[in-house]
């Protein structure tokens, strides 16, 4: 049962690229007018609707290795140099707030709807991957959803809290994508240099 007495039940969410459903709590839209047992809640917290397991499906699925070649010859088509491979994110419950894995060709920051990349890797035709640093979304949202050309044919598992709040888990299961088109910027902070010398407390 869900937080709202109802009985949870599977949800397709996007058919076709198309949204056909939305999870529901209590609150009945024009669309969806029974619960379907995604209301989350807690003690003194309110009840909404919430995922609990999201799972990303894809008809269009080939081998990691090939859908970096389709990327890179999407760069070839759009007469770029390199393509970029994102592997890991900043962490939703780390200060700044997913590892999601992303690939796409061609080129965030506070606006965006991704957290921070930590991994970054410039991939070249003749397979050198050169790592980038200090980098961020910039202007990224759900629409880039529309843009995503092809899946590999793995799934990679991602577990994070909901708000920080140990009483609302949420596991995403997802494949790599390839997407044609993303905004980054070099980000406007600065890399803090280590100190030149260690702390005298470091060997107490």
């Amino acid at each position: 049962m869900d937080d709202a007495g109802a009985i949870p039940r599977r949800v397709q969410l996007v058919s076709q690229g198309k949204l056909s459903s939305l999870l529901l709590g209590t609150a009945p839209t024009r669309k969806v007018t029974r619960p379907n047992g995604h209301a989350r809640g807690a003690a003194s917290k309110e009840v909404t609707a919430k995922p609990g397991n999201l799972i990303f499906e894809s008809g269009d699925r080939v081998p990691y290795e090939q859908l970096k070649q389709s990327m890179l010859e999407l760069c070839h088509d759009m007469d770029l140099e390199y393509g970029l491979v994102i592997r890991k994110l900043q962490d939703l419950n780390a200060p700044r707030g997913g590892s999601r894995m992303f690939l796409y060709g061609g080129s965030g920051g506070r606006g965006s709807a991704l957290t921070i990349p930590l991994e970054v890797y410039k991939i070249y035709p003749d397979g050198r991957e050169v790592p980038v640093r200090n980098l961020e979304f910039s202007n990224v949202t759900v629409r880039i959803l529309r843009d995503i050309l092809q899946t590999d044919d793995r799934q990679y598992l991602y577990n994070y809290l909901i708000g920080n709040d140990y009483e609302m888990p949420v596991s995403i299961v997802t494949p790599a994508i390839l997407i044609e088109e993303m905004e980054l910027k070099r980000s406007e902070e600065k890399i803090k240099k280590p100190p030149l010398l260690p702390s005298p407390l470091a060997d107490k």
